[in-house]
């Protein structure tokens, strides 16, 4: 981990989260759900490109792009099993209704990570052909991703450095220190035969823990502090989730309220159904929500309970628009002027899934090669690209035997500066 803090301006969770995250790039084989990484900062600036650079020096065959059609993401992921590091994804991705969201989203879950296409294999004869979209993936950009894919990310949500604050640059993308990682990352794949499976604390629910439960068991494998340091980040993020999850809803409540100074409690739950690409029919532990599920959202959040109001003859329960205006405010829905800010909050909400085991009776090694339950090479592909290979950085050999732990903590010194400490563990 210390190696990869030299170049990323980062608190030290996130560099163990992109840590974990690298590797089960090189695992994926044996694992059922792949959440994406996503390098997002507030502003331009911010170590973004740099951080996925990084990055891509730690993970098997990085394969980086800054503009992707739909057809070229499952087609390359056939030909070279790629980890694809995909920069200016905010705008690559301004349309959530393509293609493209629709393939990448295919590729969070192993059981579904597939397309089908119809193929002319001879003049005027067509067949249906099945293309795989399992791959690990990162984006990098700006503003948030679509929902559906902002919410199957682990977010490293970067600041602007500050001077001296980042140690090495990347001026050619290529680094020899986290290349050796990368090959020992490889080797401890190779040996590896299953994940274990692990219990999740009820502050990983859903997708979030989907997406944290393969970096927690490599936690555990490697022992230390990590098992610790990797719940620790998963906090934070749940915590973060959390938040974000508000925002995003104070957002739709000022979108279905409108002009109106009242709205009935089922009328806004209504409204909010009616919205557009919105976890709204799933948000409820996998159900609709109700006027109950939105009134415990908004307990401690605005400043007046629901209220008795009168239709027709009938008496019935709403909010009023004043409840609100307190916590549009301190959440960013408007300003202080009470006009709507232009770039209202991006979020990311979870929905349900199905956890995953992780065990595997049988995987691909990262040399191309097909391991047995016991980690016996039972095949070895004899053709094909170098899954070790890390593009766009120099190959460093190693001659150690790569088992000594594939983790380690950064030591700090007096000055609060990384130090490399002892260079015979992997990290």
């Amino acid at each position: 981990a210390h190696k990869l803090a030299r170049y990323i301006a980062a608190d030290p969770g996130l560099i163990d989260t992109a840590v974990l995250w690298a590797a089960h790039a090189h695992i994926i084989d044996m694992i059922n759900v792949s959440p994406r990484l996503a390098a997002q900062a507030a502003g331009p600036n911010c170590g973004k490109t740099l951080a996925m650079e990084a990055i891509g020096n730690l993970v098997p065959r990085p394969t980086p792009a800054s503009s992707i059609t739909a057809a070229s993401v499952f087609r390359v992921i056939e030909e070279v099993q790629p980890t694809l590091l995909l920069d200016e994804a905010d705008q690559m991705l301004s349309d959530r209704t393509s293609l493209l969201v629709a393939v990448l989203n295919s590729s969070h879950r192993k059981s579904s990570a597939f397309v089908m296409r119809t193929e002319e294999v001879m003049p005027g004869q067509f067949h249906v052909v099945r293309f795989s979209t399992w791959a690990a993936m990162m984006f990098a950009g700006i503003r948030e991703l679509p929902p559906t894919l902002q919410d199957r990310s682990i977010v490293l949500r970067l600041r602007m450095a500050k001077p001296g604050e980042v140690k090495e640059h990347l001026r050619d993308g290529k680094c020899p220190d986290l290349a050796e990682s990368a090959q020992k990352l490889a080797r401890w794949a190779s040996d590896l035969v299953a994940l274990p499976d692990i219990e999740l604390p009820l502050e990983l629910p859903n997708r979030l823990g989907d997406n944290w439960r393969p970096l927690l068991a490599i936690a555990g494998l490697a022992g230390g502090d990590w098992p610790a340091r990797a719940m620790e980040a998963a906090m934070v993020a749940a915590q973060q989730q959390e938040q974000g999850q508000i925002s995003m809803l104070l957002a739709d409540i000022h979108l279905v309220f409108g002009e109106r100074d009242q709205v009935l409690s089922q009328e806004l739950v209504n409204g909010l159904l009616d919205l557009d690409e919105k976890p709204y029919h799933e948000q409820n532990r996998g159900r609709e929500i109700t006027t109950n599920w939105l009134a415990r959202q908004l307990k401690g959040v605005v400043t007046q309970p629901t209220r008795t109001m009168h239709v027709g003859k009938d008496r019935k329960k709403g909010y009023a628009r004043a409840a609100f205006t307190d916590a549009w405010e301190r959440y960013g829905v408007i300003d202080v002027n009470g006009d709507v800010r232009k770039t209202p909050p991006k979020t990311t909400v979870p929905n349900v899934t199905t956890g995953q085991t992780l065990s595997s009776n049988g995987h691909s090694g990262t040399d191309g090669s097909r391991l047995s339950p016991d980690g016996t090479v039972v095949s070895r592909l004899s053709e094909g690209p170098n899954p070790n290979s890390t593009a766009g950085c120099h190959v460093v050999t190693d001659d150690t035997d790569g088992k000594e732990g594939f983790l380690e903590t950064p030591v700090h010194d007096e000055e609060g500066a990384v130090d490399g400490g002892d260079d015979t563990c992997l990290l």
